[in-house]
């Protein structure tokens, strides 16, 4: 993807086509860019577009399905998956998930100096959460 005025400009029309407003930019990867947007009662969700031409499509269609069926309070809830054509007829995954405020795991690593309970806390989560994979 290129800028992040385009960004939001499309995520605004994906949100806008999924019932969801109020967008507004939160993260980017290296595969997808993640937006926070509310639903019709105002509740927060995460919207993530994956460009499908950075990514390898069957894997990503593996791990999507792998968090349908997860449930883990560790890991965010898929409440839905389409696929949306661009108008400049890019094809991205569309994902919505239940909205974690307090930023990533790597800014909280990166903000910090993290305890050895900290860290022990966290990998036990982490691995709480690969189990209910």
């Amino acid at each position: 993807m290129s800028n992040q005025p385009e960004l939001t400009a499309m995520a605004a029309l994906v949100a806008g086509n999924l019932g969801y407003r109020n967008v507004s930019f939160c993260g980017k990867g290296t595969f997808k860019e993640t937006f926070r947007v509310e639903d019709a009662r105002g509740n927060p969700v995460a919207l993530k577009l994956v460009d499908r031409t950075k990514i390898n499509v069957e894997r990503t269609d593996r791990e999507i399905d792998a968090l349908k069926r997860c449930d883990s309070p560790r890991i965010a809830k898929v409440i839905a998956t389409q696929t949306f054509t661009a108008p400049d007829k890019r094809i991205f995954d569309v994902v919505v998930e239940e909205f974690f405020d307090g930023g990533s795991l790597e800014e909280w690593l990166h903000n910090r100096r993290v305890t050895q309970q900290e860290t022990m806390h966290l990998v036990v989560g982490l691995l709480f959460a690969v189990r209910d994979l």
